[in-house]
Formats: structure tokens, sequence, C-alpha cells
């Protein structure tokens, strides 16, 4: 069982494993994050991957906005895929799954997730998104800006950062920190 299955016994103790504040913070959160991501994805149809989708707090918003888009939950733990599953019966326009293969994609995203990937995992999910993305495609995404690793947590600098993006065949073509928390840095980018 990985350590993300043993946090998500039921769909509290998952909440509290990815959001440790209130229920009131974590639907205000999800409610901006949401937005933050229609802002710099332009959501409009095609295939649109949410890595590390966990108990679909972000899918399952964005399925209910924008039903003429084809979501991908992908998620290594079987127990929040439960959850999200569970959560999610009502979407016709998901499909939750543990790994790849993955759809030529429009759009893909990922939030609270890059920070607990050591670079060699995040390198490889990238190269992922990079091959499978159409030639007008963009990636979000969301990563801790610093220089610590160990255990879940793992912060980037940026030019590490753009190391792995560069090494994905991708490109920065936006960058902002500070949204939402100080340390937090958000990407899109772009095939080279």
């Amino acid at each position: 069982m990985t350590s993300w299955d043993a946090q998500a016994t039921t769909l509290a103790d998952a909440r509290r494993a990815v959001w440790s504040e209130a229920d009131e913070l974590y639907a205000a959160r999800t409610a901006l994050c949401v937005q933050l991501l229609e802002d710099r994805l332009s959501l409009d149809d095609g295939a649109v991957l949410d890595l590390g989708c966990g108990i679909g707090r972000l899918t399952i918003p964005l399925a209910e906005q924008h039903p003429r888009c084809r979501f991908v939950g992908l998620d290594t733990s079987p127990a929040m895929l439960t959850h999200a599953v569970t959560a999610g019966a009502h979407l016709h326009n998901v499909v939750w799954v543990h790994g790849p293969p993955l759809p030529r994609l429009a759009r893909a995203y990922s939030m609270v997730a890059v920070q607990h990937m050591d670079p060699e995992t995040v390198a490889a999910y990238l190269a992922l998104i990079a091959a499978a993305l159409l030639p007008d495609g963009r990636l979000v995404f969301q990563y801790v800006v610093g220089d610590h690793h160990g255990g879940h947590d793992h912060r980037y600098e940026r030019t590490v950062m753009h190391g792995l993006l560069a090494g994905a065949g991708l490109r920065p073509i936006e960058e902002e920190q500070g949204v939402l928390y100080d340390e937090w840095c958000w990407v899109t980018a772009v095939r080279s």
C-alpha cells in the first residue's frame, strides 16, 4: 500500500492529505484553483489530463463546467482513484486511470502533485505529457520553488525546472510565482 493509499481510507482523510485546511477553506481553495486553471488552459474541447488527480478535486468541477472536453484523471494511488470514481460517477466525460498510455492531449495540468515527485519522476511525466500533447497543446502546472528534497516534499529552483522542461521537449511561455502561496510557481508550457 502506498503512503497515499494509507492516507485515503476515507474521503475526509483523503481531503486532509491533499489539503490540511478546514472544509470551508478546502472548497474555497479548490474553486480558486479551478479558476486559475481555466484562465491558463483555454478549455474548448479535446482531451485534458489531470496529472495527480487524487480524489478528483479539480477534475470533477472542470469536467462539469466543460462537457465538450474529455478529461483523464491520472493518479498512482488506487485508494484516491476509488474516491474520484465515486465522486465523479455522474460524469460521462471523465476516465480515471492509474497510468499510461495517454490519448493525444489538447491540454494537461497538475496541481499539488509535482511537489511530491522526485526529479526523475517529474522528468518522466513531463516527457510522457510532451509526447501526448498535440502541436498546439499546453501544460499548466504548479510546483514549489526552493532547493529542498525529502520524503513527500520536493522543491525546485526555477533553473532546475526549466532544465526538466527542456529535457522533455517543453518550453515555458508563462510563469507566475506567489499565486495562492508565496512559494508556488505556476508554469504554462508548450512543446518546443
